[in-house]
């Protein structure tokens, strides 16, 4: 962890962090809310550092590598937000059927193109 403040967290702010990216709570409420925890002495940057995803560290594998194919695959998300865009890697050579993962672009990723990965069978 960055900071001891990390720590002293209020739990609502997991809450509301968990809103947002469920996509109940926009971004700039978010936001708003989260300014309001400054009266407790917690600062924004130490506030997003620990509640928002650091997608700089994101990619393990990389989207051109040889041993996969990715591709972007668009799904029905009745409910969710009517459509929804995954990731999906599969190994390049496929003999049998295997695990699915698909990584799950959420609201924060999609401006700057990162997936989240979420595993499924």
């Amino acid at each position: 962890m960055n900071s001891p403040q990390i720590d002293h967290i209020p739990q609502e702010a997991f809450d509301w962090y968990d809103e947002y990216a469920h996509g109940l709570m926009d971004r700039r409420t978010f936001m708003k809310k989260l300014g309001g925890l400054a009266a407790l002495g917690i600062s924004m940057s130490v506030l997003t550092s620990a509640l928002l995803p650091n997608y700089a560290l994101a990619e393990q594998v990389s989207f051109n590598d040889d041993d996969i194919k990715a591709t972007y695959e668009e799904f029905d998300s009745p409910n969710g937000h009517g459509k929804g865009k995954g990731y999906l890697a599969v190994p390049s050579k496929i003999e049998s059927k295997l695990p699915v993962v698909l990584g799950a672009v959420d609201l924060c990723s999609t401006y700057i193109n990162q997936p989240t990965l979420v595993a499924t069978s």
